[in-house]
């Protein structure tokens, strides 16, 4: 059996679709405050936006990719560039920590400052 390369083209946007699907939805369930401030079509571009910044960031495997799009949710196409989230940027870039430290500092100091956003709720 020999799969073409159309075959393999269509099997990865197979893949990539699933994987939107379902992270849009464990978004839904998991972060359904942040997810609410967003329209339905809105949602799906940060995701794809926030897909693209974290192959950019090798943040490969799904948890973590999950952490940093509902960042890119949260405070939108900016995060992590400019405004209050820029030291982001610094974080995200630098090779010296695995993609897991990366995201775990981010939920730290985002979670020191939450008092000071809506979304602590």
């Amino acid at each position: 059996m020999i799969i073409s390369n159309l075959q393999m083209e269509q099997m990865q946007t197979s893949r990539l679709e699933s994987f939107n699907n379902s992270l849009e939805i464990n978004l839904k369930s998991k972060y359904p405050y942040e997810t609410s401030k967003v329209s339905e079509p809105e949602l799906r571009r940060l995701i794809d936006v926030g897909l693209t910044r974290a192959d950019e960031y090798h943040l490969e495997d799904k948890v973590n990719i999950e952490r940093f799009v509902i960042y890119i949710v949260r405070y939108g196409n900016e995060f992590g560039i400019e405004g209050d989230t820029s030291w982001a940027r610094n974080l995200l870039t630098d090779d010296g920590f695995t993609p897991t430290e990366k995201m775990d500092e981010i939920d730290r100091r985002w979670l020191s400052n939450q008092g000071e956003t809506d979304y602590g709720r």
